[in-house]
C-alpha cells in the first residue's frame, strides 16, 4: 500500500488584503474587535490567508503536513500622531524531507480617526460688572466637559467677542454688559471638530454715585417762579455703564412754594419764598 502525502502549495495561498485610506477600507478607531494588550485588530477583523477556501490561521486539521502560520505586526512610529499605521507580516512555512519553503505577505492596516471629540458646555450663567467707571465684568469661564473616543487627547479654542484664546485652559475674560455667545471649539489629533455654545449675561447690577452741585444759582422769571432740569444739579455722577437718567425732588417737597415735589420728577420748581434761602 502506498501512502501520498499531500504538501500546501505556496503559491495558491490567498492572502488578505490590505486595508488602508488608499483603498478607502480602512478601519475607524473603536469601531472594531482589538487585542486587549495591544491594541491591534484581531485577526478576524483583518483577515487571515486562505488555501483553497479555508483558513490556515489558526492551525487546525487541514490535512497539509508540516506546515506553519503566524504573524508580526510591525507598527509605523511616525504615523501614532493621528491613527495608526501597521504592517501585518503573514508568513506560510512549509517543510518536507530536508526542504523548508516559506512565503512572506506584508498586509498593510491602515486605523484612521473620523470621529469629532464629544464636547459638553457648561450651564449659561450670570455675572455683575466689576465697578469703577467699567461697563463690564471679569468672567470666569469654566472648561467644557471633552471627550475622545480614539485618543483622549483634546484640545480646546475659546472665541468670545472681543477675543480669541488658544488651547483655552479656563480663566477669567473681560465682557460687556449684556447677552453674550461664548463659542469652544473641541478638536482632536486629527483636526475632527466639534463644538458648542456657552451662555453669559452681564449685568449692571450697581447703583450709579450721584454727585450734586453744593449750590446751584437760580433766577426766577417775572412771574416768580422757575424750572429746573434735574442734570442741573449733577456734578459728576457716574455709573458702571450708564446714567439713563437724571430726576430731582425737593427736600421739603415743595412745601415753601405750594409744589407737590413727594416724586422724583424731571425738573424742580423755586419760586420767590425761597429767595436767599
Amino acid at each position: 500500500m502506498k501512502i501520498y502525502l499531500k504538501h500546501l502549495e505556496l503559491d495558491s495561498v490567498v492572502f488578505p488584503d490590505s486595508l488602508s485610506a488608499l483603498t478607502l477600507n480602512p478601519l475607524i478607531c473603536n469601531r472594531f474587535d482589538a487585542d486587549s494588550i495591544t491594541g491591534s485588530p484581531e485577526v478576524w477583523v483583518t483577515g487571515v490567508p486562505m488555501y483553497h477556501g479555508r483558513p490556515l490561521y489558526p492551525l487546525q486539521d487541514h490535512g497539509y503536513c508540516n506546515v506553519k502560520v503566524w504573524y508580526e505586526d510591525i507598527i509605523d512610529p511616525a504615523y501614532k500622531k493621528c491613527g495608526k499605521k501597521m504592517i501585518r507580516n503573514w508568513t506560510v512555512f512549509r517543510w518536507y524531507c530536508n526542504t523548508f519553503e516559506k512565503k512572506v505577505y506584508p498586509q498593510l492596516i491602515e486605523i484612521i480617526d473620523t470621529l469629532a471629540p464629544t464636547i459638553k458646555c457648561p450651564y449659561p450663567i450670570e455675572a455683575t460688572t466689576a465697578g469703577g467707571y467699567k461697563c463690564e465684568a471679569n468672567v470666569f469661564v469654566p472648561m467644557p466637559v471633552t471627550y475622545d473616543s480614539c485618543v483622549n487627547d483634546v484640545t480646546v479654542d475659546l472665541v468670545y467677542p472681543g477675543g480669541f484664546i488658544k488651547d483655552f485652559k479656563g480663566g477669567y475674560v473681560k465682557l460687556a454688559a449684556g447677552y453674550h455667545s461664548l463659542l469652544f471649539r473641541a478638536y482632536d489629533r486629527c483636526h475632527n471638530v466639534d463644538s458648542c455654545r456657552f451662555d453669559v449675561h452681564v449685568k449692571d447690577n450697581t447703583p450709579p454715585v450721584a454727585i450734586c452741585d453744593r449750590e446751584t444759582a437760580v433766577s426766577l422769571d417775572r412771574f416768580g417762579e422757575a424750572w429746573v432740569p434735574a442734570h442741573v444739579f449733577d456734578d459728576g455722577s457716574y455709573d458702571d455703564c450708564h446714567i439713563k437718567s437724571f430726576k430731582v425732588r425737593r427736600m421739603d417737597n415743595g412745601t415753601p412754594c405750594n409744589y407737590s415735589s413727594a416724586t422724583f420728577q424731571d425738573s424742580v420748581g423755586f419760586c420767590c419764598e425761597d429767595a436767599e434761602r
